[in-house]
């Protein structure tokens, strides 16, 4: 189809769109490489990089060393844990889940492999924990994330614990000040 073009003149002027593209493309790419030229970088003298590594290395190292299942968090220093509550820092974990109050919308309930949360047992630094409300487990979202070094949720029996659930046993370890130089 020949389109007559009043801008010039007479003559017939034909424009394809592989033709259009091609067109924009050279004319982005000039743009690109000229925008290149005229812009400097300043120098960059010292990146540092933070990150959650020792944390990891401490719950991967306390999963190889136990002699049961277990899924762990640790924090080495105060507040690397992620989340405002213990239960929302757990829920990252693999086959861990959380409740949340239906009030308040915070994650309260922990709940292992889809048992109920009635189902697990609860340990404060190795020692049986009573509960505040009707049922067996705790509410996980009272537990500052700040104030805990160690998750450790045990997912098999162990012989060595008290208060074991049939679901998991979830044993919260708190920061020992004296670990810290």
């Amino acid at each position: 189809m020949k389109n007559r073009n009043p801008e010039f003149g007479s003559s017939l002027f034909k424009l394809s769109p592989v033709a259009a593209a091609c067109a924009i493309m050279l004319y982005g790419a000039h743009g690109a490489a000229h925008a290149q030229q005229t812009e400097s970088t300043p120098e960059m003298t010292t990146v540092t990089v933070s990150g959650i590594r020792t944390g990891i290395e401490a719950a991967i190292s306390i999963k190889k060393n136990s002699s049961s299942i277990v899924e762990a968090i640790s924090a080495e220093d105060i507040g690397k844990l992620p989340d405002t509550s213990v239960a929302e820092s757990v829920s990252r974990l693999p086959g861990v889940t959380t409740q949340r109050n239906k009030t308040n919308g915070k994650a309260t309930d922990v709940s292992v492999r889809g048992l109920s949360p009635s189902f697990n047992g609860s340990l404060l630094n190795g020692r049986e924990q009573a509960s505040t409300s009707d049922a067996r487990s705790p509410e996980f979202d009272l537990f500052p994330s700040e104030l805990t070094g160690s998750v450790l949720i045990y997912k098999t029996p162990d012989a060595s614990l008290m208060g074991q659930g049939l679901a998991s046993t979830i044993d919260l370890r708190t920061l020992r000040p004296l670990d810290f130089g």
